[in-house]
C-alpha cells in the first residue's frame, strides 16, 4: 500500500454517481450537433437542462428537460413541459427539435 492511496481509495466512477437524466441529455446534445444545433447542459433548480441554439447565433433559444414518468424517461420542452418523445428515441427527438428550431 502506497502512502498516497488508502486501502479503499475511491475511483472516478465512484465519485460521480450515475445520472440518467444527464446521460440522456448528453446523447441528445451529441446528436443535435450533427444538425448544426449547439447545446450545453446546465443546471436550474438542481435539475440538468439542455440549452440549445442554432449555430452562429449568440442567444440560447430553447431548453430541453428530461423527466422520469411512470418508469420511462421523456424529453420535454422546459418552458411548458410538453413532451417531445421518449428519451430512448433520440432520432425522433432530433427530428422534432430540428423542425421546431427551423420554424422559429
Amino acid at each position: 500500500m502506497g502512502f498516497d492511496k488508502g486501502r479503499h481509495a475511491a475511483t472516478p466512477e465512484q465519485l460521480m454517481p450515475r445520472n440518467p437524466r444527464r446521460e440522456h441529455l448528453g446523447a441528445l446534445k451529441a446528436s443535435l450537433e450533427t444538425h448544426n444545433i449547439r447545446g450545453s447542459v446546465v443546471e436550474r433548480c438542481g435539475f440538468p437542462l439542455l440549452r440549445i441554439a442554432r449555430e452562429r447565433t449568440s442567444a440560447w433559444t430553447r431548453e430541453i428537460g428530461c423527466d422520469y414518468v411512470q418508469g420511462v424517461w421523456w424529453f420535454v420542452w422546459a418552458d411548458n413541459g410538453k413532451v417531445i418523445t421518449s428519451a430512448e428515441r433520440v432520432d425522433v427527438a432530433v427530428r422534432k427539435i430540428v423542425q421546431e428550431m427551423s420554424a422559429s
